[in-house]
């Protein structure tokens, strides 16, 4: 009974330490530090996207903040050694709860300043966000926001970005996280991690001085809503991104104009138009080897995708048109999916 009080009461101020860092706002690194000192360990933070084999995951308010990752897996722990990790972990996320709470007032502040700049506003005062001279070309990156608008994301985003660019800033605008920086150096590996572990595409517009901020950014956002992983650049997108000037009305009406009656015939017919024009229209056996059709069968497509059309695809201008209004076509239903 005696030894069960004595552990009760070590357990006690144990916890104690972990509250008094909390009451006096203090840091993630004393929390941590004040833990190695209990248990004569390692502990390190990583962050949500990774999945440490010996660690616990750091939860507040149902979101995932990170994890606290140790030297020795948990079930080597005994029940009191269990405990004071799982105050550290609590502790942890109170902290870092506090500082999302913060980054999210920052966040909005600034984004809607930069929106402010978008409608016509004076893109100098911007600076005092930036962590480069405004003077110097700007380099503008945009992510697709999707179904990861949340704080506890932003803030993930924010440390990635961090880790790839000393001096960026980062905003959000209308579904998208919005990235300006002073070099694009580390661009290119920055978009394959973010691809890999959440599926986002990277877009990036022209550097340009931060007066023409607006059509750089609006250029990101063309190139990140695109199809092509992990990183697209605006410059490279060709004639297809003067298809995002056209509303989805215009870009229906050029569809039926050019193979609105393609697509009355069976999914075959536009598959082998698809194929065509990956591969390549002279590329015949390419194109009837990838759809596992004979030669002569592609041939007797071809014929009628033609004849349905009233075109021959040998002509230029014709099959120019087929190509963009294919592309639309293929774009308008994965935006709809």
């Amino acid at each position: 009974s005696y030894v069960r009080m004595s552990k009760a009461l070590d357990d006690s101020r144990i916890k104690e330490q972990f509250s008094q860092i909390l009451i006096k706002n203090g840091s993630r690194k004393e929390i941590v530090d004040l833990l190695e000192q209990k248990l004569g360990l390692k502990f390190f933070l990583d962050s949500p996207d990774t999945e440490p084999v010996h660690s616990l995951p750091i939860i507040h308010n149902e979101n995932l903040l990170g994890h606290l990752t140790m030297t020795a897996p948990l079930s080597s722990f005994s029940e009191a050694r269990l405990n004071i990790i799982n105050y550290a972990a609590e502790a942890l996320g109170t902290i870092m709860s506090r500082h999302l709470d913060n980054f999210e007032k920052e966040l909005r502040q600034r984004s809607e300043h930069f929106n402010r700049i978008l409608e016509g506003g004076d893109s100098e005062s911007l600076g005092k966000y930036l962590r480069f001279k405004k003077d110097v070309l700007v380099h503008y990156f945009a992510i697709s926001a999707a179904s990861n608008e949340n704080t506890a994301f932003a803030g993930h985003l924010k440390n990635l970005m961090d880790r790839y660019f000393s001096e960026a800033t980062l905003f959000f605008i209308d579904d998208h996280y919005v990235i300006l920086s002073s070099s694009n150096r580390g661009l290119g590996a920055f978009a394959e991690v973010l691809y890999l572990r959440h599926g986002l595409i990277t877009g990036t517009g022209r550097a340009r001085p931060l007066k023409q901020l607006a059509i750089s950014y609006r250029e990101a956002v063309v190139a990140a809503d695109h199809t092509a992983p992990p990183l697209v650049e605006y410059s490279s997108l060709g004639y297809s991104r003067l298809l995002y000037q056209l509303d989805d009305h215009e870009k229906r009406d050029f569809i039926d104009d050019q193979i609105g009656p393609l697509l009355a015939l069976s999914p075959d017919h536009l598959s082998t138009l698809g194929a065509l024009i990956k591969n390549g229209r002279s590329q015949k056996s390419q194109t009837a080897e990838q759809l596992h059709i004979h030669a002569n069968t592609l041939y007797q497509r071809i014929r009628r995708i033609e004849n349905t059309l009233g075109i021959s695809l040998q002509n230029e201008h014709q099959w120019m048109n087929v190509m963009i209004a294919y592309q639309m076509y293929v774009e308008l239903h994965i935006q709809a999916e």
